[in-house]
C-alpha cells in the first residue's frame, strides 16, 4: 500500500513544528541559564538589566571588564583611544587581577579597539545608581576606581581645552550615578532592590 502524500506532508510539517518549538525552548533555557549565572556573579536579579548586559556582550567570565565602562566611555568621547590611555587601562586591569589573555582582558581589549555601545554605559550608570556595585570588595574597588579615574580624565581633557558637551554630559552622568550609589547604599534595605 502506498503512503498518502498528504499524510506524509502533514507528518513532516508536524515534525518541523515540534522541532522548532524544542529549539525555541532550548534557546530560552540557555538564556535563562546565562542570566542566572551572570546575575549570581554580579549579585543582581533584575532580568531586564541582565538581558541588556547579555545582549551587550557581558558574561560571567568577562564581567570584570564591565567595571571599566565609565573610563572607556570618557576616553572614547573624542573618538579614539591613544596608546597612553590603553596602557594605563591595561596596567590597572592587571593590578586588579585581570589576567592578560583571560576573558575579561580580551573583552576590555575589544572595547578599546571598537567603541562599545553607549547603552553599556547607561546600564553601568543604572546599576551603580541602584547600589549594585557588587558586594565583593575587589569589584567595588575596580568600579569606584574606574569612575573616579574617568572623572579625572574628563577634568584633565577639559583643562586642556578638549572639553565637549558629550564629555561634560558623561562626567555628569558618572557623578549622578555615584551620588545615587551613595544614597542607595546608605539604607541597607535598598541593596535588595537590585
Amino acid at each position: 500500500m502506498k503512503a498518502n502524500p498528504l499524510s506524509q506532508r502533514g507528518r513532516a510539517l508536524e515534525e518541523m513544528y515540534f522541532r522548532k518549538r524544542e529549539e525555541e525552548n532550548l534557546r530560552r533555557r540557555r538564556r535563562a541559564n546565562r542570566r542566572q549565572k551572570l546575575g549570581s556573579k554580579m549579585q543582581i536579579d533584575n532580568t531586564d538589566l541582565l538581558d541588556s548586559l547579555i545582549e551587550l556582550g557581558v558574561t560571567p567570565e568577562n564581567v570584570a571588564a564591565f567595571d571599566f565602562v565609565p573610563l572607556l566611555e570618557t576616553i572614547w568621547v573624542d573618538g579614539q583611544i591613544n596608546d597612553e590611555d590603553r596602557n594605563t587601562i591595561f596596567d590597572f586591569a592587571k593590578s586588579f587581577g585581570m589576567e592578560p589573555g583571560g576573558p575579561a582582558f580580551k573583552q576590555l581589549n575589544s572595547w578599546m579597539s571598537r567603541r562599545p555601545n553607549r547603552a553599556l554605559f547607561e546600564v553601568w550608570c543604572t546599576l551603580t545608581e541602584m547600589g549594585s556595585m557588587g558586594r565583593e570588595l575587589g569589584q567595588r574597588s575596580r568600579r569606584r576606581w574606574s569612575a573616579t579615574h574617568a572623572l579625572a580624565v574628563a577634568r584633565s581633557r577639559k583643562d586642556r581645552g578638549a572639553g565637549s558637551k558629550q564629555l561634560r554630559h558623561t562626567a555628569q552622568r558618572i557623578e549622578a550615578a555615584l551620588r545615587g550609589y551613595a544614597v542607595a547604599t546608605a539604607n541597607p534595605e535598598t541593596e535588595a532592590v537590585a
